[in-house]
């Protein structure tokens, strides 16, 4: 099963090739100093802050929602909790975090 972090970082591929950008582009687009950092955002080996994903959607014209899946295509609630509690206490803090920034974009 792919993790929330898989999804996005397809996603983030995705939306910058359908968008005709190559990650040097996309880089100087979003103001960042080197491609790498695009590249480790699409390999998962750094997670985009909330702000910068906003930039990418809006940069490649795709809705913020693009970047994620349904609760359904991620598993339930069940598999949520128990991939958190897998996590060490900074990566749940972090999940925290961004639950909370996520809500300030997207309240119901």
């Amino acid at each position: 099963m792919k993790t929330i972090t898989d999804i996005v970082r397809e996603r983030i591929k995705k939306a910058r090739l359908e968008a005709g950008y190559n990650q040097t582009e996309l880089a100087k687009a979003l103001g960042l100093s080197s491609n790498a950092t695009i590249s480790r955002y699409e390999k998962g080996d750094l997670n985009v802050s909330v702000e910068l994903l906003y930039l990418i959607a809006t940069l490649t014209n795709k809705p913020s929602s693009f970047f994620f899946e349904t609760s359904e295509d991620i598993g339930s609630t069940e598999d949520i909790v128990r991939d958190y509690s897998a996590l060490n206490e900074t990566g749940q803090q972090r999940v925290l975090k961004y639950i909370k920034d996520m809500l300030k974009i997207y309240p119901r």
